[in-house]
């Protein structure tokens, strides 16, 4: 089939199994995405297109904030690399890990999260931040694209998969990032001057 995402519309994946389609257009204003990731991974963006896939200018693929889930209070990253939590006597929480390890928190108080998937074939998801001391929870990490055009891609609007910031209360005190997720594109060509970012 065809998938037409018109302005101001959304489409939403809610599992991981990938779904064919003979074309895609995705408009200005047009959002394509997936569900929030919990403690397991259970929604990922990954289409395969026989044909040409368009992200017109205005238009965004994005999964932002829809990976593993930060840490709640005083709890680590969930993901395979959570972020370290506060604990007694250390109390700012570290970043989640994908691709590398995350950072860890002031003082390396507490260790960031450890890198896993592939760097040249990634598709995980990225892992949640750490909990600091009676600040919010960690930030979730990003999401997952994986998309396989046979055709043409053009790429004029914007495909993010950023992980979320952690909660506030000072660099001493305050919660781990979430890691930037996964953005996996093949196409038999790509054009365009759109961007694209896993952060």
């Amino acid at each position: 089939g065809v998938l037409n995402v018109r302005r101001g519309g959304t489409f939403q994946k809610l599992n991981t199994q990938p779904i064919n389609f003979d074309s895609v257009l995705v408009e200005p204003g047009g959002v394509l995405t997936h569900s929030a990731n919990g403690s397991s991974r259970i929604a990922v963006l990954n289409l395969d297109v026989a044909g040409d896939f368009d992200l017109q200018a205005g238009a965004s693929i994005a999964v932002n904030r829809m990976g593993y889930a930060g840490g709640g209070l005083n709890s680590i990253g969930k993901g395979p690399g959570g972020g370290g939590a506060y604990n007694t006597g250390i109390q700012a929480g570290a970043g989640g890990g994908h691709g590398c390890n995350g950072g860890a928190a002031a003082g390396n108080s507490s260790g960031g999260g450890v890198g896993y998937d592939s760097t040249t074939n990634p598709t995980a998801l990225g892992s949640g931040g750490g909990s600091g001391d009676g600040s919010a929870g960690g930030g979730a990490g990003g999401g997952a694209v994986l998309l396989n055009v046979g055709g043409t891609f053009t790429l004029d609007g914007t495909i993010s998969a950023d992980g979320g910031s952690g909660g506030g209360g000072g660099p001493t005190r305050a919660s781990g990032g979430g890691a930037g997720g996964t953005v996996n594109l093949t196409a038999a060509a790509l054009t365009g001057s759109g961007v694209l970012r896993a952060s």
